[in-house]
């Protein structure tokens, strides 16, 4: 859908020690046009075990949006972009 920043609370880093490293948000807040995303995914290593649960994070991404069918979601792409990046706020 284009680039996206989000700022979220990690819900669950369970998945961030594999490749791809997922992390699902809690209260995430888009900013722009675009919707909040759901979840993280990074496919490079570099984003590997960088936040856990109960954290807060900024992120910069590829915003996809995901078609299932249980229902439509959005989640944030990092890693494909030099710009993209994973801070942990708080």
């Amino acid at each position: 859908m284009g680039r996206s920043t989000v700022q979220a609370t990690i819900g669950s880093g369970t998945e961030s020690i594999f490749t791809p490293s997922v992390y699902a948000l809690t209260d995430p807040e888009a900013t722009g046009k675009f919707p909040a995303p759901t979840h993280i995914t990074s496919l490079r290593g570099r984003f590997c075990e960088q936040a856990h649960a109960g954290e807060g994070v900024r992120a910069r991404g590829t915003l996809e949006k995901i078609v299932s069918s249980s229902g439509i979601g959005y989640r944030l792409i990092i890693g494909e972009n030099p710009t993209d990046y994973l801070i942990v706020t708080r």
